[in-house]
């Protein structure tokens, strides 16, 4: 009997020890940062998480960021609050392979060809640009993804060019703040973010904005507008 009770209270504290055992630092790199958070968690740690990386902004969708590196290592204990570094993409691209040009001989023109005159390049519309009479800007501001490859595109073709929108505040920093169009500030979940130059502002201000266009910084995600009128509305 003296041994059956012994036994019985080595195997009980036995599996109160291991029911209490410390979680383990699962192994996150490569994973986006929102399926990383979550794995952590799933691990049994429920504290805060250190994120480093983002740029000046910070980090807008967690989604559209990639771990690099992770303090503690895999398998180890949560002695320190868990650190991820993310960039936009962890692996580098390697570069292209340049075609070698090869000489081809020139054509012979016959006498009856005429001489092309080159192109003259068509007059740039000087109006302001607003989703009435503008259907690329239109699309633009009804795009999915702040990291979308039709914003640069779009960037490019009608630098210098200004548009027009309403939109609200997401974000406040020490060197300028970032928009994006409609209403609904730091709650935005998706579309163009405007970096803008001006720190007079609150996240969630209703702004009217009308701006020179910028270039789009594809890897901050972040289009800079170079602001000619920025209002409340």
């Amino acid at each position: 009997m003296r041994a059956l009770i012994a036994a019985t209270v080595v195997a009980t504290i036995f599996g109160v020890a291991s029911c209490g055992s410390d979680p383990l630092m699962p192994d996150v790199t490569g994973q986006k940062l929102d399926q990383a958070k979550t794995t952590i968690k799933a691990a049994g740690y429920d504290d805060d998480i250190k994120v480093d990386g983002g740029g000046i902004f910070g980090i807008f969708k967690e989604s559209n960021w990639e771990v690099c590196k992770q303090t503690p290592k895999s398998g180890s204990s949560f002695t320190t609050k868990p650190k991820l570094s993310v960039k936009r993409s962890c692996t580098k691209a390697k570069p292209e392979p340049t075609a070698t040009a090869t000489a081809t001989p020139s054509a012979t023109p016959t006498p009856t060809q005429k001489p092309t005159s080159p192109k003259t390049a068509e007059p740039v519309d000087d109006k302001t640009l607003t989703v009435k009479n503008s259907p690329e800007l239109a699309a633009l501001l009804n795009i999915q993804d702040e990291c979308d490859s039709k914003i640069g595109k779009f960037a490019k073709k009608f630098a210098g060019r200004t548009i027009r929108f309403n939109g609200s505040v997401v974000n406040v920093a020490p060197y300028g703040i970032t928009v994006a169009s409609g209403n609904k500030g730091p709650n935005t979940v998706r579309g163009v973010i405007f970096k803008v130059d001006d720190t007079d502002w609150s996240e969630g201000d209703l702004v009217k904005v009308e701006a020179e266009v910028g270039e789009f910084n594809d890897f901050q995600c972040l289009f800079s507008l170079d602001i000619a009128d920025l209002a409340a509305r």
